[in-house]
């Protein structure tokens, strides 16, 4: 095939053979979601749901409630600003803020704000100070109501997604340090594992088993955060089995093959 021609200027041209032409992207179904702008989207998303949610909230609190004052610090935090005053599923509704605060934290690096390790640093502090503040809260909370654990408080799923989150970055920084060439192109699932660890705890949290179903049974401020964060060493557990049954059969590799054939190519 003859040499096609580009002229840049008159009197001069630049020889482009069909091989040095880029490459049109190839069709087919493209992954559920684009991780580039997967901070924007849950960003915006949580953002808008947020608002609707407060505006239930204000309607839902509106008298309540007895042998606590609403705007008591201990009733906020337990209640997580009011969000466990919805129905149904207050837990799953106070879990969603939780996952809404992450996402608002690992994003921060990507504003230039504070660097990965640093909010690595912030999601372990926040992990401890949320454990911390949670057991205060939500011990002063079911006192002062005579319930042993309250529906309505929500600060233990916070904590227990926190502390999740937490363990899969613990377990995943070596890895991705000294096994780089094995594992670094993980993250391009980021995602996909927060939603699957989201998944996970809410499964082990509902279903109790184990340590979760003997914290559960401990009363006050330490059993109602107790079987939250155990939950989370399941939902850990069942991750990584989950993640490294993938990575050694090679799904990751078959997924990426698909839709990211320039890692693999």
């Amino acid at each position: 095939m003859e040499p096609q021609t580009v002229t840049i200027q008159p009197g001069s041209a630049l020889p482009i053979s069909p091989e040095m032409l880029p490459t049109p992207p190839s069709p087919g179904i493209q992954p559920l979601i684009r991780v580039e702008l997967f901070g924007e989207q849950i960003a915006l998303g949580w953002l808008i749901l947020a608002v609707g949610l407060l505006s239930l909230i204000a309607t839902q609190l509106r008298g309540k409630k007895k042998g606590l004052p609403v705007w008591h610090p201990a009733h906020l935090i337990a209640t997580g600003f009011g969000f466990g005053h919805l129905r149904p599923m207050p837990g799953t509704l106070g879990t969603l803020l939780g996952l809404w605060l992450f996402t608002h934290l690992v994003f921060l690096p990507k504003s230039g704000l504070i660097s990965p390790p640093t909010m690595l640093g912030l999601l372990f502090l926040s992990t401890v100070g949320l454990t911390l503040i949670g057991l205060w809260a939500s011990a002063i909370y079911a006192e002062r109501t005579g319930k042993d654990d309250p529906s309505e408080v929500v600060i233990d799923e916070i904590a227990g997604l926190f502390l999740t989150f937490s363990l899969a970055a613990i377990i995943f920084a070596p890895l991705g340090i000294f096994f780089a060439d094995q594992f670094k192109f993980h993250l391009i699932l980021f995602p996909y594992f927060v939603i699957a660890l989201f998944l996970l705890f809410r499964l082990f949290d509902m279903w109790k088993i184990g340590w979760v179903k003997r914290a559960d049974r401990l009363k006050s401020g330490f059993g109602i955060m107790l079987d939250d964060l155990a939950a989370a060493f399941y939902a850990v557990l069942a991750f990584y089995v989950i993640f490294f049954t993938l990575h050694f059969t090679g799904a990751f590799e078959a997924y990426y093959a698909a839709y990211y054939p320039a890692l693999v190519g």
